[in-house]
């Protein structure tokens, strides 16, 4: 039967015995001193807060400038001064020890790692600085020797009979309280960040002096262009006017590249490095950026990028057949680019129909998912009007509540900008009645879709792409594809008696004789009467001359059917009954 559909029900429990005291209340994993500071304060913003709970409970609104620069003795005595870390990303675990919450967060070690690789003492990163505030009024010296200390490398600080004159400036009502401080000296509420969490905020700080990269293009066409790149000013407010970019490709000695312009904050444009030459295939692209407007980086985060890119071989000559014969998917088939954005179910390699593309979507519930095929480019530029694409779609509903849908862009920019040419989706899409049973097409379960190209005739790379978007149905298959110029089925054979087909009526076999004036790649097509593609057999490069090709009928039922050759993209056909 088909996959089950799960019901995932959520169970919460009072965790009072973990560390509640009377008078508190728990809120997703924090604890709140009284129920009177559930809620948030008038002007609280929840646009840097990345932790569950952080929106419900008062707190200092995140953007406040700091209440105070204050310099506090640690657990070593060793006095410690906030302003000795201005124009770092500061983060304040501020905990009660005694709380099973903030000993629970705490033994996770996201604020240690983050300590470690971007603290004063990190190598190359050293833009970070971590406290841990004790702000349990009394002296917790001791547990915080015994219980946290063990554990991390940054400073304790016990605030003793300062605990609650610093709560109150910091408006510090649940606990443990993860407070980011920028650069710029403003506060922001953090929730219960992991590591990596904790590492991408500092990114989302303001800076008066910071220059980066954004996205690359991932692929381009042809072998020989000026890469592209994005440089964005994450200045506070100042124009970018000048920056130093040293970029490497797959590794090789970096390359010095000095930009200028006039950027204004929080904007992003577009760099082209000089042009050179590149291989077909996957290549990397290293950017650091520096001395912004000739000055310090105060963010040196975001510097260094990496971004991997494509370079797409040289368009394949029109007319084009792929039959799915390689089972090795997509390495064997050049130029192609699957994109399985979760990593998870995605279109494959089928051997159903001699060879086909199959999105397992009876086996996928992660309703939603998309994935993408993109094919090799193609050159439409000797191609004449009425040059479609067709390809062969078999589709099975699991019911009428499930709707894989399949749609086909075409892209004449490499890629950066797509046209919707094709979607269909649900019983729309379906060639067979739905199926409680995983389907697999019977070859009279196909249907031959026609996609005319004739806008793009003349153009010299045309980028073909099937989307899937998953539905928890029950599977989509593509064949067949085929890039040719189309012209009418017809009930006569060739007028110039250059193709016949005999015995006609046939059996298990028949034999199609063709006459060739010049070498051409060859195909022959069978069809059903209503226009669905059953098979195509590709025969390769035949010479000029006369030919005669054994047809296998004998899988075939009895009726009617066309047969078409397709040569170097003209088409000849002929019916012919089957009577077995």
């Amino acid at each position: 039967m088909k996959k089950t559909l799960a019901l995932v029900i959520l169970v919460m429990t009072s965790i009072a015995a973990f560390g509640q005291r009377p008078g508190q209340i728990i809120v997703n994993d924090h604890i709140v001193l009284n129920k009177a500071d559930i809620g948030m304060t008038t002007g609280q913003s929840s646009n840097q807060r990345s932790g569950p709970g952080a929106d419900l409970i008062q707190s200092l609104p995140d953007g406040t400038p700091i209440p105070n620069s204050w310099n506090y003795p640690d657990v070593t005595s060793t006095m410690q001064s906030l302003a000795a870390y201005t124009g770092k990303t500061i983060y304040l675990e501020v905990i009660q020890s005694w709380m099973i919450q903030c000993q629970n967060y705490h033994a996770s070690g996201a604020l240690e790692t983050f300590y470690q690789q971007h603290g004063p003492t990190a190598t190359g990163d050293s833009t970070g600085m971590v406290f841990l505030i004790e702000c349990n009024p009394g002296n917790d010296v001791a547990q915080l020797n015994s219980v946290y200390g063990p554990s991390i490398t940054y400073p304790m600080i016990d605030l003793d009979t300062g605990a609650t004159n610093f709560a109150n400036l910091w408006q510090v009502s649940f606990y443990p309280n993860i407070l980011k401080i920028c650069p710029d000296g403003r506060v922001y509420q953090m929730g219960l960040p992991n590591a990596a969490q904790l590492a991408a905020a500092v990114g989302t700080c303001p800076f008066n002096l910071d220059a980066t990269t954004a996205s690359c293009p991932p692929f381009y066409c042809g072998n020989t262009f000026g890469l592209q790149f994005g440089l964005k000013n994450n200045c506070i407010a100042s124009a970018l006017t000048s920056c130093m970019i040293d970029y490497s490709i797959d590794g090789s000695v970096p390359v010095s590249y000095a930009w200028s312009g006039n950027l204004n904050a929080s904007l992003t444009t577009t760099v082209t490095l000089p042009s050179q030459t590149y291989t077909p295939g996957t290549h990397t692209l290293t950017v650091i950026t520096s001395l912004p407007n000739g000055g310090t980086d105060e963010n040196i985060v975001n510097d260094s990028m990496v971004y991997i890119f494509n370079v797409e071989p040289t368009a394949t000559m029109a007319p084009y057949q792929q039959t799915f014969g390689s089972s090795s998917f997509p390495s064997g088939y050049p130029g192609w680019i699957l994109r399985n954005p979760d990593n998870d179910v995605t279109m494959a390699h089928s051997s159903v129909a001699g060879g086909s593309l199959f999105e397992d979507t009876w086996n996928y519930p992660i309703i939603g998912e998309v994935d993408e095929v993109i094919m090799e480019g193609i050159d439409l530029s000797t191609m004449s009007a009425g040059t479609t694409i067709r390809f062969d779609v078999a589709h099975s509903e699991y019911s009428t509540v499930t709707s894989d849908q399949l749609e086909v862009y075409i892209s004449t920019t490499c890629g950066s900008s797509w046209t919707q040419v094709y979607v269909k989706a649900g019983s729309v899409l379906a060639t067979v009645s739905p199926s409680i049973t995983q389907f697999v097409p019977a070859t009279n379960q196909w249907r031959t879709e026609t996609i005319s190209l004739s806008p793009y005739v003349g153009m010299t790379d045309v980028r073909i792409k099937f989307v899937i978007t998953n539905g928890y149905g029950n599977g989509v298959y593509i064949k067949n594809i085929d890039i040719s110029t189309s012209t009418a089925v017809t009930e006569t054979t060739d007028e110039s008696g250059s193709m016949r087909v005999f015995p006609n009526p046939a059996d298990a076999n028949a034999t199609v004789m063709l006459s060739l004036t010049a070498t051409a790649d060859v195909t022959i097509n069978v069809f059903s009467i209503a226009g669905a593609r059953i098979s195509a057999q590709p025969l390769g490069t035949m010479t000029e001359g006369e030919h005669a090709i054994i047809l296998e009928t004998s899988n075939l039922e009895a009726g009617m059917y066309v047969i078409e050759v397709v040569s170097d993209g003209s088409r000849r056909s002929v019916r012919m009954i089957i009577d077995h």
